[in-house]
């Protein structure tokens, strides 16, 4: 029996660098032997099944051979993105924040990525520690302000990958279907 799994691909479609069509990265990840693939939006979230976990390499590979391209992937199961939503600390559904999920790469643990992380602005944001993941808000009228933005092109950066909150949830919805 096959596992739902999400890909979230690090850096694609970003200011116009690393373009994949989504339709085009839907049937790389078939050719390379996965089912029931679908992307959501335009940011490189692959939803697909498989017998195992594939290891991050795996789908990097796939996406090398496919489109000449060198992006970092993170994979989450079904269950470990049920827990990032479960674990969310209930200031994420605060209408007055910006809510960020930053998925972290293996071996990367929640507790070395914040110690890492620039100071939050005390006024701004807020960080917490989540399973595989540091959950963060800006409160929105002050997002300019926000210290967090510092990780940008930093080491630590490229060993993350951003989603927002609601894309988050909406992913977990659709390894549901």
């Amino acid at each position: 029996m096959s596992d739902r799994y999400v890909a979230l691909l690090r850096g694609i479609n970003v200011g116009g660098n690393n373009k994949i069509a989504m339709k085009e990265l839907a049937e790389a990840f078939r050719a390379g032997g996965y089912d029931e693939v679908s992307t959501y939006i335009n940011s490189g979230n692959v939803l697909f099944s498989a017998e195992s976990q594939p290891e991050p390499e795996a789908l990097e590979q796939v996406i090398a051979d496919a489109f000449g391209l060198d992006i970092a992937v993170l994979v989450r199961s079904h269950d470990e993105m049920a827990k990032v939503v479960a674990k969310a600390p209930k200031e994420l559904d605060d209408p007055d924040v910006r809510p960020d999920v930053w998925f972290l790469r293996p071996g990367l643990s929640p507790a070395a990525a914040l110690a890492a992380m620039p100071d939050p602005h005390p006024d701004v944001d807020r960080v917490w520690k989540g399973p595989g993941v540091l959950y963060t808000t800006r409160v929105t009228a002050l997002a300019t302000k926000s210290r967090l933005t510092k990780v940008v092109g930093t080491k630590l950066y490229k060993e993350m990958s951003l989603r927002n909150w609601n894309t988050t949830r909406k992913l977990l919805a659709l390894l549901d279907d």
